[in-house]
């Protein structure tokens, strides 16, 4: 109906001015535009598949482009044969569904369509989730830069999965998500956990973008990521919305913290931590301010420490548990401190937080990497309970990150040991 194309047109035109407004390119991209030398660059045919809708950005050619706003929505006049077209391609919409595929081409995880662009603008305005497509994959040379190293990671990761949905937006993602899942980038991965993580992903990104998510720095893959280092994916299917959107409120500050990395500050001395506020780039990220609480012999500080290991089997704890008899030493009867050791497999360490909220602890120090999951997850539910995580280079705003220069010790150890030796051997 030429009823339906007027109002896609004043889609169109609302998108055109307010892309001027702002400085910004108001028709479709064109890739062979963009990108210096992709016609030269290697191709690689994956045949028919269903893609996201919202990954179509633009045109493979100049062409049509101009027919456009950068939404796919039209700018050409009602009485034109263009227009006539689009409501006929409407009405077979509505009647019996655009059956014939588009053709596009995949590069750098966004299509650019070759054939097809009016029937990508009648599913735009019908609001599709997705569109059948013949697809052509333009591979990119290989750089050092993140994002094509990023990109490479998500090529083995379409090789095992076939999917195109997920997508982040820094390397070592997809091989993160792939051991939350336990598997590789190598071997295929399972079709009913592949029916899964698409039923997942889906539900996850109605409900992520329903509460706001496009407004952060951040796609929906990062989001999904956030949420399965918390969280099961299983509980994407059988947890209702309400559910997950509670959920995705208590992830709210992981989810600022992770959209402005340059926030982060790592504090490596005494006069870092005294920098005024405004200096601090950590400073910027709200933090809860709690009531302070006063510690005695009759009410102390119960502080606990998970280890994976024992003193008995490892120097680390060992070292961890000298730093615990420190603080016995240091603060008396006002610390009462606990450990829990040989915590390696799922049961132990949840065996472990229970305990801990049981008695009422108020400061958990984990101190190995592999606890980091559950002590996220912990510090996600119990934001009332202070978690102290042994890692470098980590960012979340529920842990506490901690760590020691331990080369140094190291370096000095190695000093004495030479200076005691007089033939070179150690």
């Amino acid at each position: 109906m030429i009823m339906d194309y007027s109002k896609a047109k004043k889609l169109g035109e609302r998108e055109y001015r307010r892309r001027l407004v702002k400085g910004q390119y108001p028709y479709l991209p064109s890739l062979e535009e963009m990108v210096s030398g992709v016609d030269r660059m290697p191709e690689i045919s994956l045949g028919l598949a269903e893609i996201p809708l919202d990954m179509v950005v633009g045109t493979r050619t100049t062409g049509r482009q101009n027919a456009f706003a950068a939404n796919f929505m039209p700018l050409v006049d009602e009485d034109s044969e263009f227009a006539a077209k689009w409501s006929n391609l409407y009405d077979s919409q509505v009647e019996e569904g655009i059956r014939d595929p588009v053709k596009v081409y995949e590069f750098m995880n966004r299509f650019y369509v070759q054939e097809g662009n009016k029937r990508i603008s009648v599913l735009n305005y019908v609001g599709a989730a997705s569109v059948l497509a013949n697809i052509i994959r333009i591979r990119p040379p290989r750089t050092d830069s993140e994002q094509s190293r990023t990109y490479y990671e998500y090529l083995d990761f379409y090789q095992v999965t076939k999917s195109f949905e997920i997508v982040f937006s820094a390397p070592g993602r997809y091989n993160q998500l792939a051991r939350i899942l336990q598997q590789n980038l190598h071997d295929p991965w399972p079709e009913e956990l592949l029916e899964k993580l698409h039923a997942g992903f889906i539900a996850f990104k109605e409900i992520y973008l329903a509460r706001g998510g496009q407004k952060l720095n951040l796609t929906v893959g990062d989001a999904l990521l956030i949420y399965l280092s918390v969280y099961s994916l299983d509980s994407l299917t059988r947890e209702g919305r309400d559910v997950i959107g509670k959920r995705l409120a208590k992830l709210r500050q992981e989810y600022f913290v992770a959209s402005q990395p340059d926030r982060i500050a790592l504090i490596e001395s005494r006069k870092d931590a005294e920098t005024p506020a405004k200096k601090l780039a950590i400073s910027k990220i709200p933090v809860p301010v709690l009531p302070r609480q006063a510690y005695s012999p009759a009410h102390p500080l119960r502080v606990a420490f998970i280890h994976e290991k024992n003193p008995d089997d490892s120097g680390w704890v060992y070292g961890h548990m000298l730093g615990m008899n420190h603080l016995k030493e240091a603060f008396g009867s006002i610390v009462e401190t606990t450990c829990f050791y040989n915590c390696s497999n799922e049961e132990e360490i949840g065996e472990a937080f229970d305990t801990i909220l049981a008695e009422n602890c108020r400061v958990v120090f984990t101190t190995y990497d592999s606890l980091r999951p559950y002590a996220l997850r912990f510090a996600v539910e119990h934001p009332e309970i202070k978690i102290l995580h042994c890692s470098v280079n980590q960012s979340n705003h529920a842990l506490r990150f901690y760590y020691g220069k331990m080369y140094e010790a190291k370096f000095l150890l190695g000093a004495l040991a030479a200076s005691m030796e007089d033939d070179h051997r150690i």
